[in-house]
């Protein structure tokens, strides 16, 4: 199975004034605590993927590939440039460069976020779709309703939800993919086209809360009307994320699979954990990211 990760720049890079000089001292810091925490997560991702499987390829744009690749020299199998595409779009729409990178595949992948690692193979390569989990919140719902005020395009799958009492349900995309790239290509370009038809309307509304809706909500609704099942690595729907998904103490026996979704991005142990687990098992690049960001 091939893996895929992507990284575009534009939303973590640039500064307001959408400057590349000095990009490594002036970049964000990608919602962790630290820049140089944010490289270290993509460097332990990429590392622990490699480990388990042999295609690992980088999806990702110029500056991409200049920090990723020739600063930080991480083994990806193959490196594709094809985000640079994307630069006129707002930095905000982050899922985007994501929603892209799957359009561009030919045969079955599985993409993976750079919070996330893993010690065993994910197990669900051969199934038709595949995503982390389900979710399910009433904040979709309220997602749908705001922005049916000012959105002038929604996909047909989309429409039947936007005035329905019962709760909204979304994948969670830390892992996406599958077999069937031929419907994952479809939904990448009914993502694309449904940002493009409402790009005049992105000064109305929440941007962030729209890669989740683009993202992750049309995918499930897109699959439901096609009656495709999507496989789910966690086999449960959930509204929020407690420890258990950062669960290090497990790690590697009991523990296969770590997200660091969200807010555990700030969480101060979290970054300790994912900085030591870099410096003990890969020293060679924990000691090129502290060269470069230092």
């Amino acid at each position: 199975m091939k893996i895929v990760q992507s990284f575009w720049s534009k939303p973590t890079v640039y500064t307001e004034d959408n400057s590349e000089k000095g990009f490594f001292q002036r970049g964000k810091s990608g919602g962790w605590l630290e820049k140089k925490n944010y490289y270290i997560s993509w460097a332990l991702s990429c590392l622990q993927l490699k480990k388990f499987y042999d295609n690992v390829e980088l999806v990702t744009d110029r500056i991409g590939k200049e920090i990723l690749i020739d600063q930080l020299q991480l083994p990806y199998s193959n490196v594709v440039l094809e985000l640079d595409c994307l630069n006129d779009y707002h930095a905000d729409l982050w899922a985007l460069g994501k929603v892209h990178s799957y359009g561009l595949q030919k045969e079955p992948f599985i993409h993976v976020d750079s919070d996330i690692f893993i010690w065993g193979k994910f197990g669900i390569e051969n199934s038709e779709l595949i995503s982390q989990n389900f979710e399910k919140g009433n904040f979709y719902n309220e997602i749908l309703n705001q922005f049916n005020g000012h959105f002038k395009y929604f996909p047909e799958c989309l429409r039947g939800q936007i005035e329905n009492t019962e709760t909204v349900h979304s994948i969670n995309a830390g892992i996406f993919g599958g077999t069937n790239w031929k419907f994952i290509n479809k939904y990448a370009r009914e993502a694309r086209y449904f940002v493009d038809q409402n790009i005049d309307s992105l000064g109305k509304i929440e941007i962030g809360k729209f890669n989740v809706l683009f993202e992750q909500i049309l995918f499930y609704y897109m699959a439901n009307q096609k009656n495709i099942e999507i496989s789910k690595l966690i086999d449960d729907t959930f509204s929020h994320y407690g420890q258990w998904i950062v669960d290090f103490d497990g790690v590697p026996h009991k523990t296969k699979f770590i997200h660091a979704i969200g807010s555990h991005k700030r969480d101060p142990v979290v970054n300790a954990r994912v900085v030591s687990l870099l410096e003990s098992n890969y020293p060679e690049y924990y000691k090129r990211i502290n060269e470069v960001f230092n």
